[in-house]
């Protein structure tokens, strides 16, 4: 799933992008008075497969979000395996993708949504789960959060080189991170919910 500020959820899942809009369901604090307005239902069933995961994408020259949701070909990933997260900064128009063979990979849109490799790497033992963007910076840096792990990665947004590296003791379900108050929202697996200060985040 992936939300915007405005509130449109997209969601894939086997049955392809279906599109909702959250707003409908402000005001009603009991579950099952909701009922989320599907605005529109994009794409069926891929030929690749479920849709596992999404990323709205703004570019800083457009006004609206814009759902990249046609399924076409772009570039073929090193090492292809499923998808486990993606991240746009619209700041410096940037991509990243990780995925279940530990790979990240860092590409620049282009004007046209066409991608342009900056870096791949490949960290060993690390099953990337979740990713950010550092807010600060000349060239900001990627954040990889390890599903089995626990570890959190700080990569070079140049060249991917591991930064810094720190540990959770913990298995990650997801992440939500706000970078500008260096905090973390963590998924337990074990334990559930947990809010973390990142010591060495901006």
């Amino acid at each position: 799933m992936s939300i915007t500020e405005d509130g449109k959820l997209a969601s894939g899942g086997i049955d392809g992008v279906r599109i909702w809009d959250m707003r409908s369901i402000v005001g009603k604090h009991v579950p099952p008075a909701w009922k989320v307005l599907q605005l529109s239902r994009p794409c069926g069933a891929g030929d690749h497969g479920p849709t596992t995961t999404l990323v709205w994408i703004r570019r800083e020259d457009e006004p609206e979000d814009v759902l990249a949701y046609e399924e076409t070909y772009s570039a073929r990933l090193a090492n292809p395996g499923e998808i486990t997260a993606i991240a746009f900064d619209s700041a410096s128009n940037r991509l990243a993708i990780l995925n279940r063979n530990s790979v990240v990979s860092l590409l620049c849109v282009g004007p046209k949504l066409d991608l342009h490799p900056i870096f791949t790497v490949v960290l060993k033992d690390h099953i990337p789960k979740a990713l950010a963007f550092s807010q600060s910076g000349e060239v900001q840096a990627v954040y990889t959060f390890g599903l089995y792990d626990g570890v959190i990665y700080t990569l070079s947004g140049r060249d991917g080189k591991i930064e810094d590296q720190q540990q959770t003791r913990c298995r990650i379900g997801n992440v939500s991170a706000n970078l500008r108050r260096g905090v973390f929202c963590l998924d337990d697996l074990a334990q559930g919910m947990a809010l973390y200060q990142y010591s060495s985040w901006d």
